[in-house]
């Protein structure tokens, strides 16, 4: 294993590893930095901005605070930007190719494992912007961590209780964060159109016919629409208008993609409606709204 801020991380033993970290802003030896191995760090306290950057130059940024779990890659650089109280994190450093060690069988079913261990995921699923909340699910992860640290101090001995224990440290923030989305929120009603509401959420950038939704769910489309507008408000093509255009905020927000990578990464096929669309729901077209955040942090600047 290499070094990193020349400390050695990892055992040789068993590249598995659980780093307590304070992180204070004066001083501070935090630089914009990568690794050879995997991070995957739960914050406990405090507040930040995460900022990464990816090895395609793909670069973002986004508030964090307690509850925040997110997986750095292997090569992805990053670092944090600290407000005036420390920032508590918990690092389960690893090396990915312990995975390998898995049955192929076993490795197909976890959930987790398709979230945090897909590197070709978009970084949008895999840097969730909403924090876990639920006490119950915090104190759960808590204690699966707590676990983890009690066994790597009797590594190599515990090494496959140690995989164990990570997969079930990732499936546990997968449940949470799945069932966040779901039960969370503003909206309340039949379990079939919040997980309904939950869908378009999470795959907004995808092809979704109401035919096809209301077939899944077993309601005709004018039963199924009318259940999400008493539920939501809004249509179903509305809400899903509206996630796509929030999800592309997002993108010419934190990171520096061009508007039509933009709008093919957020679902629109055709420049002009996304634009056009873009400035019916914020009043501005896509570049101006990029161009009033380059303003804003000029006068933050000058002041």
């Amino acid at each position: 294993m290499k070094t990193v801020l020349d400390c050695t991380y990892l055992p040789q033993s068993f590249p598995l590893y659980v780093l307590h970290s304070v992180h204070v802003r004066h001083p501070t030896t935090l630089v914009m930095h990568s690794h050879d191995f995997a991070e995957l760090t739960a914050v406990t306290s405090g507040r930040a901005v995460h900022q990464v950057l990816l090895p395609d130059g793909t670069q973002f940024s986004y508030p964090i605070r307690a509850g925040h779990v997110f997986l750095i890659n292997k090569g992805e650089a990053h670092t944090f930007l600290l407000e005036d109280e420390p920032l508590v994190v918990e690092n389960i450093l690893f090396d990915p190719a312990i995975l390998r060690l898995l049955p192929q069988q076993l490795s197909g079913i976890l959930p987790g494992k398709s979230r945090f261990f897909t590197p070709s995921l978009p970084y949008s699923q895999r840097y969730p912007l909403q924090p876990i909340e639920e006490p119950y699910q915090l104190r759960r992860l808590d204690s699966i961590l707590h676990e983890l640290v009690r066994e790597t101090s009797a590594l190599p001995e515990s090494s496959a209780a140690c995989l164990l224990l990570l997969l079930l440290y990732t499936n546990a923030i997968t449940v949470a964060l799945d069932r966040q989305t779901v039960s969370g929120g503003r909206y309340s009603g039949p379990i079939h159109i919040l997980q309904l509401i939950d869908r378009l959420q999470q795959h907004c950038s995808e092809s979704l016919s109401l035919e096809a939704l209301a077939a899944e769910t077993g309601y005709s489309v004018r039963s199924l629409t009318a259940q999400f507008r008493a539920c939501t408000g809004e249509t179903i093509l509305g809400f899903l208008q509206r996630v796509r255009i929030e999800k592309a905020c997002f993108y010419l927000d934190c990171t520096d993609m061009c508007v039509t990578d933009i709008a093919l990464s957020t679902g629109f096929n055709n420049l002009s409606y996304f634009n056009k669309l873009f400035k019916r729901q914020t009043g501005q077209t896509p570049s101006q709204y990029r161009g009033r955040q380059s303003i804003m942090e000029s006068v933050q600047r000058k002041t």
